[in-house]
């Protein structure tokens, strides 16, 4: 009998650690964006994500930290320029993005390797500045505020809350500004494929 009220115990407790390490991770992967940044001062190849964290250390007034949350870069960095292929880590969640189709920048697919799959593909032929942003989900169309320069965008629905991106200083595209206020029904995945379409195409390609 004893055995058996121990094996329970122990059970139960198991279960409990787990359940509040898939918790933790859930939350940590829900964190609000905040910027992005290249990783060097020359060079669109690498990117650094940041976003916010709350210290509830004071309970009364919680305080917000920009904290790094993740990394962005081309997957044959060491090799050569590759713009087609993309690698992503973002606090523990690792994927890649993908054109989807050789030689035709129009579409893109974004790939967690949790099973998270986005597709990006633009509303009209031959026009970057409006895309379609979805998970079979969800559904956003994400728009440049302007036709000649990608230096803003915007959610042109936002049932969800509210995703913007601008940079951070006028016509500088190494850092550009974050307002996340999007829902928790809206996946991490669906906000970095976002934020890809914006800083790959104001990127300089040479």
């Amino acid at each position: 009998m004893v055995e058996k009220i121990f094996f329970l115990m122990n059970y139960m407790f198991k279960l409990l650690f787990t359940s509040l390490l898939l918790i933790s991770a859930t939350a940590t992967w829900s964190q609000p964006l905040s910027s992005v940044a290249t990783k060097w001062a020359d060079s669109f190849v690498a990117w650094d994500l940041y976003g916010l964290e709350k210290d509830t250390s004071n309970a009364d007034e919680p305080v917000y930290e920009e904290v790094q949350l993740g990394t962005l870069q081309q997957r044959w960095i060491d090799v050569r320029e590759d713009w087609t292929e993309w690698d992503f880590t973002l606090n523990g969640q690792d994927g890649t993005i993908k054109i989807k189709w050789k030689n035709d920048p129009s579409q893109w697919e974004l790939r967690t390797y949790d099973g998270d799959i986005v597709t990006m593909k633009t509303i009209w032929s031959g026009d970057y500045t409006e895309w379609r942003i979805t998970n079979n989900s969800l559904s956003f169309d994400l728009k440049s505020r302007y036709t000649n320069d990608y230096g803003e965008w915007s959610l042109a629905n936002n049932k969800h809350g509210d995703f913007k991106v601008s940079v951070a200083s006028f016509n500088d595209p190494r850092d550009w500004n974050i307002t996340d206020e999007m829902d928790d029904e809206v996946v991490p995945a669906l906000k970095l494929a976002m934020l890809f379409i914006v800083i790959y195409h104001a990127s300089p390609k040479q």
